[in-house]
């Protein structure tokens, strides 16, 4: 942390501790996402009520390249129209795929992926918003597959300013059109995360593992739990030479036993 407190692109860093009693956080059982996928909800006990608009983007999603003027631009969009939100749009308006998703039958048919958010945070107050979506959080009416993702788009049906996916680049699908040269934002959607001891080896990682590299002096991130699974894992990555395919192999290796441990083997 003091790393990343010191780090002269950084204005400001503030920590909130999240304390709403005993909620009912749905479907985080077995997820590769924990209860803190539903606190953006709640922005209206810790974002100041001066704030006109913010950006809100998930930890595994990164700025990859220069973004302010294109950002600006946004924002500006956002606060000069009649809409809450912008978002990029990952079901059409036909509705495809949407029973997958589980939502009740809506207007729209349109869905976003919740990974990267500018919120015209005036008009969220002024409109009731956040009491509305946790509203939605505490009756638990329906069965919200993707949390607080679906509530969201429950909630706004469709009626959001469409963003483009230079702000929201999945890497992990496989079906997404090629990555264009101005793409701000990478979002590595899914259970396969850059930091895991399968992601490690895939071949988009290299846009995180460099990042980390950058800012903490270190080779690899690795966070995994000493599962069977996850020794499974490694060890099908070594029998079968997968773990060569990295810079530094044995470092790989080092990291992903340490992570078990949950220590420091080697930087």
């Amino acid at each position: 942390m003091k790393k990343i407190k010191n780090d002269p692109k950084l204005n400001r860093i503030e920590i909130y501790e999240f304390n709403k009693g005993k909620l009912n956080f749905p479907n985080i059982k077995d997820a590769h996402f924990s209860e803190a996928t539903y606190y953006r909800l709640f922005i209206d006990d810790y974002i100041p009520k001066t704030i006109k608009s913010f950006v809100y983007i998930d930890p595994d999603a990164f700025f990859i390249s220069k973004f302010e003027q294109s950002l600006s631009k946004e924002i500006e969009k956002l606060n000069s129209s009649d809409k809450v939100l912008s978002a990029f749009t990952v079901l059409g308006p036909d509705g495809s795929y949407a029973n997958e998703f589980h939502l009740p039958p809506r207007k729209s048919g349109k869905y976003f992926n919740a990974g990267f958010l500018i919120f015209d945070y005036q008009k969220w107050r002024e409109r009731n918003c956040g009491s509305d979506v946790v509203g939605i959080l505490v009756n638990n009416k329906f069965d919200f597959k993707h949390c607080d993702q679906d509530i969201l788009n429950f909630y706004f049906d469709g009626d959001y300013i469409q963003l483009s996916d230079k702000f929201n680049y999945d890497l992990n699908n496989l079906y997404a059109p090629p990555m264009k040269e101005d793409t701000k934002v990478i979002h590595y959607i899914g259970s396969t995360k850059p930091w895991s001891i399968n992601g490690a080896l895939n071949e988009n990682s290299e846009y995180y593992i460099n990042l980390f590299r950058d800012t903490f002096s270190k080779k690899y991130h690795i966070e995994e739990i000493a599962s069977l699974n996850s020794i499974k894992d490694l060890l099908n990555n070594i029998i079968k030479l997968k773990f060569l395919n990295t810079d530094y192999p044995i470092r790989y290796i080092l990291n992903c036993i340490g992570s078990f441990l949950r220590i420091s083997l080697f930087k």
